[in-house]
């Protein structure tokens, strides 16, 4: 049966679409496996879709997909790793920073002061700042990379960007939204 392809199925296709890749970059795996699956048991029920159908016609190239998936899934949970560390590193850094500028100029920053800094006990991604990112502890989240590698590149291909280019125009515009707070409650300073 071909595809039919009407404004409904069109529409509810690209919210679960949508929807998938939220969840992904989300990180919410298991709801986006159910998402997955209930989107392909209703699409081949109502005979949107013939899935079955094409597997048992294209098993040849169905097995090639796999191999070809699996291959692209373990180099995209590698690249996923190396941008989590990225941030995890950032964030790090931040934490450090922020905790430095709070300190008196003479205070000493030695061992001793640095394991008690309040930064050591800030975490991103359920990981300490203070504490090296153990792969193993991970383990659940790289499998769902590898396995949900599109949704996850295009997730993270569309996340990143915006989120760094709306961070970038913040720092650019910071100044000018503190005047304007300057201006406008400009009676708070004076009492």
């Amino acid at each position: 049966m071909p595809l039919i392809l009407t404004p409904w199925i069109l529409t509810i296709g690209i919210l679960a679409i949508i929807t998938l890749i939220l969840m992904v970059e989300l990180e919410y795996f298991a709801a986006s496996t159910f998402l997955m699956i209930v989107t392909i048991v209703v699409a081949q029920s109502f005979h949107v879709i013939d899935i079955l159908g094409w597997l048992r016609l294209n098993y040849i190239f169905t097995l090639a997909y796999i191999v070809g998936y699996l291959v692209l899934g373990v180099l995209w949970s590698f690249a996923k790793w190396i941008f989590f560390l990225q941030k995890f590193n950032l964030k790090r850094l931040e934490a450090i920073a922020h905790w430095q500028s709070t300190q008196k100029p003479d205070a000493r920053v030695d061992n001793t002061d640095i394991s008690l800094a309040s930064w050591k006990f800030k975490s991103y991604k359920n990981t300490r700042l203070s504490a090296k990112p153990i792969a193993d502890e991970y383990r659940v989240t790289i499998i769902a990379w590898m396995f949900w590698w599109p949704v996850s590149m295009i997730g993270t291909f569309l996340n990143d960007p915006v989120r760094e280019f709306f961070s970038f125009m913040y720092e650019e515009l910071s100044g000018l939204y503190q005047k304007i707070a300057d201006k406008m409650v400009s009676d708070i300073e004076k009492k």
